[in-house]
């Protein structure tokens, strides 16, 4: 049985720095607890690591999935049974997170939500040696990977009733744990607002259509081959290309305008990072987005109403596949496996409203706007 906190839950938020999707996640959970009123943390887990291991992890893990998105992949399946692989990486997340054990006691947190698996086996270890808190796990993809099922959470926020169903078939005992909430996203892209009000906020041209285009933080993929196919595109169009962290990018996209410039019906803007409210001001007032289907990136899209068409040579290997599957089979997204299809489709969409509104539709259909609140609300009862 369990029983509610007699006061307001005072929550430290871990996440970890590997791509963009675990820190938003993170971030939305606490704006809501701050509208709350809560006493909140957001701590990037590899911040209390050594910085040998900070390197290792998340800029390995950049690496490869900028470099050799096969051998990640293969990683990540290798990773996902109780083999030598998945073994080695939960030693090595409790030896080298012990500098958590003081944060956890400086701070006294009653709950703790992980929006990235790197923390739970050391949380898990402080849990066994006395340490009272509740740890909840806020999966941020569809697949319940085998790395978050690590430990003994109190509670398991998953995304939709499949990745119940899947988590239960790994873990049986869990049934009375696991919660169906959907993916936290930031309240600024459930904002209800007309397409005209969203354009303004975003600074784009209110009756010419707008894709945005963009492979998550870090930045990955073969971006210039698709800007040179929208190049090609003869009806009048604006482009928003979000070139992440990678300045690198952007600035071979800029030599790649400068060579051959836009034609007058095309206006092709690129950003850096930007924030979680500049995001979600253009995927409101956006057509569509062609992208990577990251769980935070597919579930914005969900909630803001903004149709994904998915282009395989950005989309990481293993955990982003069920994502790309989710989207399609429900009507709100389309995958472009190469150039060519991703120009049929571009073209499609751009000539057909009625196919981009019913996309739209099914993405708010499917969406879990509420989800951010909902775990608040959970751990506030537990």
């Amino acid at each position: 049985m369990t029983h509610a906190i007699p006061h307001p839950p005072r929550v430290l938020i871990l996440s970890a720095s590997t791509g963009n999707g675990h820190t938003s996640a993170a971030r939305a959970l606490e704006a809501v607890c701050r509208a709350e009123g809560l006493e909140v943390m957001v701590v990037d887990s590899l911040d209390y690591s050594p910085k040998a291991y900070r390197l290792w992890y998340a800029g390995g893990y950049e690496a490869l999935v900028r470099w050799l998105p096969v051998v990640w992949g293969l990683l990540y399946r290798d990773s996902d049974s109780p083999k030598a692989s998945f073994q080695m990486q939960t030693r090595l997340d409790v030896i080298f997170l012990k500098r958590l054990d003081a944060l956890v006691h400086s701070f006294q947190p009653d709950w703790v939500l992980c929006t990235h698996s790197l923390p739970q086996p050391r949380l898990a270890l402080l849990k066994q040696r006395g340490k009272q808190f509740k740890m909840g796990i806020v999966i941020t993809d569809l697949h319940p990977h085998l790395m978050w099922l690590r430990g003994e959470p109190d509670v398991f926020f998953v995304p939709t009733d499949w990745s119940k169903q899947r988590l239960l078939e790994r873990c049986p005992t869990t049934e009375n744990r696991v919660v169906v909430t959907g993916i936290p996203v930031h309240p600024a892209f459930g904002v209800v607002e007309s397409r005209q009000v969203a354009r303004l906020t975003a600074k784009l041209k209110p009756d010419v259509p707008a894709v945005l285009v963009s492979a998550g933080g870090i930045g990955a993929g073969p971006f210039v081959e698709v800007i040179q196919l929208l190049q090609t595109i003869e009806a009048p169009l604006q482009v928003v290309v979000i070139c992440g962290r990678n300045a690198g990018l952007r600035t071979h996209i800029e030599r790649t305008l400068s060579q051959k410039p836009p034609k007058d019906t095309l206006e092709i803007t690129l950003t850096g990072h930007i924030s979680l409210g500049e995001m979600a001001a253009l995927m409101r007032s956006a057509d569509f987005m062609i992208g990577k289907p990251g769980g935070l990136t597919s579930s914005e899209c969900l909630v803001a109403g903004c149709p994904l068409v998915v282009y395989s040579p950005f989309m990481i290997p293993g955990q982003e596949e069920e994502n790309a599957r989710s989207l399609v089979d429900n009507g709100a997204g389309v995958v472009a496996d190469n150039i060519q299809d991703l120009g049929i489709v571009v073209k499609r969409l751009l000539e057909s409203p009625s196919e981009r509104e019913s996309l739209r539709r099914n993405a708010l259909a499917l969406s879990k706007p509420n989800a951010t609140a909902e775990i608040i609300q959970a751990i506030r009862e537990r």
